[in-house]
């Protein structure tokens, strides 16, 4: 039944709840295969208002993201799990579910609260749009 996790972290203590209760799966099921992602939507908007060059902007968000998943992958080994882990980019709802698609997971976990801006309350949070788009069952953690 699960065999492939998908966990999408963005540095949130609530994405960090997600984890740990991956972990905890696949502590009970060792077999489970765990890949946790984290996103970067770049925004030109943001990065001017920011006072960045496009390029310092996406080179931050990647670098904030590669420490999140960093930090993912020292919870992981803490508890003798092995991790995957992998930066996506574009908007979170719509590469995660892609990208369960392509890869094959049978399952997505998710905060429920993210790091959500201006644009997630007008669309709608990453969570809840996965519920709708996502090729797979979907836990969202609070």
């Amino acid at each position: 039944m699960l065999s492939k996790i998908l966990i999408g972290l963005d540095g949130s203590s609530h994405s960090f709840k997600a984890l740990e209760f991956a972990l905890e799966l696949a502590v009970l099921k060792p077999e489970i295969k765990l890949t946790a992602v984290c996103v970067v939507g770049f925004s030109r908007d943001l990065a001017l208002f920011a006072g960045l060059s496009p390029e310092q902007y996406n080179a931050f968000l990647k670098e904030k993201a590669s420490k999140t998943l960093a930090q993912a992958e020292n919870m992981a080994n803490q508890k003798g799990i092995k991790i995957s882990t992998c930066v996506l980019e574009g908007d979170a709802a719509e590469m995660l579910s892609k990208y369960a698609r392509t890869e094959g997971f049978d399952h997505i976990v998710v905060g429920g609260r993210g790091l959500s801006n201006i644009k997630g309350m007008v669309l709608g949070s990453v969570s809840h749009r996965l519920l709708y788009q996502a090729p797979c069952p979907v836990s969202v953690i609070r």
